[in-house]
């Protein structure tokens, strides 16, 4: 489904998503997802059964297991754009906004054409920078009360631009 954006929304949400970009770096999908141990790809893997088994795991919320086989895929097969989008979906789901962070930009990585990664790469970065505001917001500096308002104003935004979107009539 494609939700309409005003152009004041689409500018405040690429200025935050570039901002955000730019601060500190992209890890790794490796470094950021789970300890190389889990990282091995059996010499006999076959891709087909990985991505059933991951996404069998994936639909019964085995997150584990449908990580530790996301990871293989994506080891196994390092120009497809599908694993790291999918852990990203997994680290999306169980709130590690870092490592979907990391997948995501993985996948635009191996896909610069990859518009749905790309979409939600922005989607957890804006979450990123309203938990960050959030904290801003919170704790109002004395000699500084325009950063708590300003944070304020922003979180305000975030949340705008996160809302669910009703369909117009």
């Amino acid at each position: 489904m494609t939700v309409p954006v005003s152009r004041p929304s689409l500018l405040i949400t690429l200025t935050l998503c570039s901002a955000l970009s730019g601060c500190g770096g992209l890890q790794s999908l490796r470094s950021a997802s789970a300890p190389a141990n889990k990282l091995e790809v059996p010499a006999n893997a076959d891709p087909a059964s990985l991505l059933a088994s991951a996404d069998a795991a994936y639909t019964a919320q085995d997150w584990s297991r449908a990580e530790q086989d996301y990871l293989a895929l994506s080891r196994l097969q390092p120009a497809n754009s599908q694993p790291p989008y999918k852990l990203g979906n997994l680290y999306t789901r169980t709130g590690k906004l870092e490592q979907a962070n990391a997948a995501y930009a993985e996948a635009v990585r191996r896909d610069p054409g990859f518009d749905r990664a790309w979409h939600n790469l922005g989607i957890v970065q804006l979450r990123q920078a309203r938990s960050s505001l959030a904290k801003a917001a919170e704790s109002p500096a004395p000699d500084e009360p325009e950063v708590s308002q300003r944070a304020a104003r922003l979180t305000t935004g975030i949340d705008a631009l996160l809302a669910p979107q009703r369909p117009a009539k």
